[in-house]
């Protein structure tokens, strides 16, 4: 008698975990006032908002990329004076600690409030 081999089951393959999407620029938060922003608007806020601040920063192509202290020379004081029209705009309690101290790019500025909006 000959031995027959039975055919073996083909192993399946464990299932990875999908990775998380990115964001989408169509998310929506909420400010503390109950305010629906998208981080498209929260940047196009903050823009506006460092250049009737400085009016150097007029002349300037600003971006995610501009640096408060390098690009628009701005001290520690300069960068405080934009914690009240930010907060006057967005109702968001900000930190002058957090600001001075991790808030480098006007992306840092736009990413620090868009983290500390709720979701919608």
């Amino acid at each position: 008698m000959v031995a027959v081999a039975k055919p073996r089951k083909a192993k399946k393959a464990s299932p990875r975990p999908k990775p998380k999407p990115a964001p989408s620029s169509a998310e929506v938060r909420r400010d503390d006032s109950g305010g629906y922003w998208s981080v498209a608007a929260v940047e196009r806020e903050i823009l506006d908002l460092v250049r009737a601040i400085d009016p150097n920063a007029k002349r300037l192509a600003l971006k995610r990329a501009t640096t408060f202290s390098g690009d628009l020379g701005w001290d520690d004081w300069f960068k405080l004076s934009v914690l009240k029209p930010v907060r006057k705009r967005f109702h968001e309690s900000l930190s002058a600690t957090v600001m001075l101290d991790r808030v480098r790019t006007v992306g840092d500025l736009v990413d620090y409030i868009w983290a500390s909006m709720g979701p919608a």
